[in-house]
């Protein structure tokens, strides 16, 4: 047991009459006495055991800076400490490697922690500004925060950076947004004075502006918007949108320009109009498909589209004039058809009923006179003769765009007929000559 310190005197060994190794064994057990006395005395030392005065005197003549050092038996552990009147500096460290320092001084607190695995934090405090960093000395990944009166800025090893200062948010780099689901996700705002809010695109730089977003690409799976406008960089003025509209069919999109539109492709250009599988939300079957390659143009040649279903125009929005340099071509295969009977004689008798006239269209632009049938006169025969709409493909009755009835007639129906009458014609002539 440790006992008071003024009694060491009286355990000093005593070496008369003792062999040398039996005085190395006292002196041995002395010092180790004495080790746990020092302790035990110091342990319990405290400002009672000095005069306050002398105290006060001894702490005044200590001008020199004080520097420690700390060992543990197993040389594990190590700790330095230097104080100086600039400030502290302590190290710690291990037999790992695992190192820390901080340095003090009146206007700044630095902490470095470095790890034996190569991981090291720095943190640096000052009035103004604190900032913190990690980084991996092995792959030499780093991020720092610099958080001060005036904002906040996160930078990555390669430069890249988040600032936010003054209600703004500013960014460096590329910037992903992953799990921001909430109702205020799927709400769709209307953005007002889009012209206003115009923002000049810089490549590589998106800029976030209140309701606006500016950028060189934006990649998106769906956009909302009963309107997504089209702004022309230079004027800042609309150029064209897509809207969102009624058809006949459902809710649909328009797409409108305010002045010429071009359409361009590398390669085949391809339209349709098609019904979605309510399933898969997949083209189930195509409607109307227009086809523009290299040297043609395709109408209703697009998958899944069969033939013989397409129209150019419609009794209520005919087109006007077809140049072509060869006449067209129509499919007369006797594969193709059905019910082929000669031509009865009260078709050829039409040639003697129908009247060819001249006329001037209303919407006509040229003056100039035309040679045809009326479609009226037509059915006028054809009710003459028997006819019923259903024997005659060259009369058609439809309505216009205001419901109301308007007659059209397949010219090229009429060659058959000619050509009857004109064998008709051609027999008599025999006959007439004595020609069999």
């Amino acid at each position: 047991m440790p006992g008071n310190l003024l009694d060491t005197d009286i355990y000093f060994p005593q070496t008369r009459g003792k062999n040398q190794e039996q005085i190395n064994r006292d002196i041995l057990n002395y010092l180790r006495l004495l080790q746990e006395q020092l302790k035990y005395s110091f342990g319990n030392l405290g400002v009672d055991n000095f005069n306050s005065t002398e105290l006060d005197t001894l702490a005044k003549l200590i001008r020199d800076p004080v520097y420690m050092a700390i060992e543990d038996v197993d040389e594990k552990f190590a700790t330095e400490l230097a104080v100086t009147a600039e400030g502290i500096d302590l190290r710690l460290s291990n037999a790992e490697g695992d190192l820390t320092t901080v340095i003090s001084t009146a206007d700044t607190l630095r902490t470095r922690m470095e790890s034996a695995e190569g991981s090291l934090t720095e943190l640096t405090t000052t009035a103004e500004e604190l900032s913190a960093s990690v980084t991996d000395l092995n792959t030499g990944m780093s991020h720092t925060l610099r958080l001060g009166s005036d904002g906040m800025t996160v930078y990555d090893a390669e430069g890249n950076s988040v600032t936010i200062s003054k209600g703004s948010l500013a960014l460096t780099g590329a910037i992903t947004w992953e799990d921001l689901g909430s109702d205020a996700q799927g709400r769709v705002t209307t953005v007002e004075g889009i012209l206003d809010n115009w923002k000049t695109v810089v490549d590589g730089r998106t800029c976030i502006d209140g309701g606006m977003v500016t950028s060189a690409v934006v990649a998106a799976k769906s956009l909302y918007g009963e309107q997504i406008n089209f702004v022309s960089g230079d004027s800042g003025l609309i150029s064209g949108y897509l809207e969102v509209q009624p058809t006949t069919t459902g809710t649909g999109v328009g797409l409108w320009s305010t002045s010429g539109m071009r359409v361009c492709a590398n390669g085949n250009l391809f339209l349709a109009s098609y019904t979605l599988n309510k399933w898969s939300g997949n083209p189930d079957i195509y409607g109307t498909t227009l086809t523009l390659n290299d040297d043609r143009i395709q109408i209703g040649l697009g998958p899944l589209v069969a033939g013989n279903r397409e129209t150019l125009g419609t009794a209520a929005l005919p087109w006007g004039t077809i140049y072509s340099t060869s006449s067209s071509i129509t499919v007369s295969d006797r594969n193709r058809k059905h019910d082929i009977e000669p031509l009865p004689d009260k078709y050829a008798d039409m040639i003697d009923i129908l009247e060819p006239v001249r006329f001037k269209y209303n919407d006509g632009t040229s003056g100039r006179y035309h040679v045809g049938f009326i479609a009226q006169s037509v059915k006028a025969a054809m009710d003459a003769l028997g006819i019923d709409s259903t024997e005659f493909g060259g009369y058609v009755a439809d309505v216009d765009e205001d419901s109301n009835p308007i007659y059209l007639l397949r010219h090229e129906e009429f060659i058959g007929i000619v050509w009857a009458k004109a064998r008709e014609f051609d027999k008599r002539l025999k006959a007439l000559e004595g020609v069999r």
